[in-house]
């Protein structure tokens, strides 16, 4: 099975919050992330498993598994976060990059 491709987003602990919260597919809702640079690695390889990275105050916090990707939307759910204790501190930047846990 191939590594799973992830993407990286540096945000703010209330925007988790919020996707935490309020995108419960279990209640009908979904979170979902918008951008207007569309992750095409996701479609290379559809073995693998799409992750939505977040970090907060330039450390990794955790993950959601991408269910659906949409033209500039990429949605999931808040039930499927899988957080990561003592992620990596990293450079923030702005937008998203791909990243690779090294789990």
């Amino acid at each position: 099975m191939s590594k799973a491709t992830g993407i990286l987003v540096f945000t703010k602990k209330d925007v988790l919050e919020h996707k935490l919260r309020d995108g419960k597919c279990s209640d009908d809702r979904y979170c979902y992330w918008t951008t207007k640079r569309f992750p095409n690695r996701f479609l290379d390889d559809v073995t693998a498993e799409a992750r939505l990275y977040f970090a907060i105050d330039k450390q990794v916090k955790g993950y959601f598994v991408i269910t659906g990707l949409y033209e500039e939307e990429l949605q999931f759910c808040a039930e499927d976060w899988i957080p990561i204790e003592n992620g990596e501190i990293l450079v923030p930047s702005q937008g998203w990059r791909y990243y690779i846990h090294p789990e």
